[in-house]
C-alpha cells in the first residue's frame, strides 16, 4: 500500500502538477501576455517530460526559425494594413503615410511580436489553420468573380 501511495504521489500527482503548469503558462503565452512564458514552458517541459537537453545548436536553430517567421509574419501584418487602408481611400477620405505607418505598428506591438517569435510554432499553425485559407479563398473569389463577369455580360447585364 506504501507502495502504491509513494507511486500516486511522487509519480501520478507531479506529472498532472507540471501538465497543470504547462496548461496555464501556454495559456498565458497564446493570450500574447508573455512570450517568455512560452520560452520557459519549453525548456522545462522539454528537459523535463521529454528529457530533451537543449544544445547551443538546438537554440539557436529554434531563435534563426523564429527570426524568419517573424519578418514573414510582419511582411504580411505591413501588406494587410496596407490593402485595408487603400479599400478605405476614397476622394473625400485620405489617409496619410504617417497615420497608415502609426496604424501598422500599432496593431503589431512588443506583445504579438514576441509571439510570432517565441511562439512561432504555434503561430505557424494558425497561419495555416486561418490565414493560408482566407488567401486561398481570397484568390478563389477573384479567379471565379472574373468568371462570373463574363458570364453576366454574354447574358446581356451590366
Amino acid at each position: 500500500m506504501d507502495f502504491l501511495l509513494g507511486f500516486f504521489v511522487g509519480f501520478v500527482w507531479w506529472e498532472w502538477l507540471l501538465f497543470a503548469a504547462c496548461v496555464i503558462l501556454t495559456g498565458i503565452s497564446l493570450n500574447k501576455e508573455s512570450g517568455l512564458g512560452f520560452l520557459i514552458l519549453m525548456a522545462i517541459g522539454g528537459y523535463f517530460l521529454f528529457n530533451v537537453h537543449l544544445t547551443v545548436g538546438m537554440v539557436v536553430t529554434y531563435i534563426v526559425a523564429g527570426i524568419c517567421w517573424l519578418l514573414f509574419k510582419f511582411n504580411r501584418h505591413v501588406h494587410k494594413t496596407i490593402a485595408y487602408y487603400q479599400d478605405l481611400q476614397t476622394n473625400n477620405n485620405r489617409y496619410s503615410k504617417a497615420n497608415v505607418r502609426t496604424r501598422i505598428f500599432q496593431d503589431a506591438d512588443i506583445d504579438t511580436v514576441f509571439f510570432w517569435f517565441i511562439a512561432w510554432p504555434f503561430s505557424m499553425a494558425g497561419f495555416f489553420c486561418y490565414d493560408f485559407m482566407e488567401m486561398m479563398y481570397t484568390k478563389f473569389v477573384k479567379m471565379v468573380s472574373g468568371h462570373v463577369d463574363k458570364m453576366l455580360e454574354a447574358a446581356g447585364f451590366e
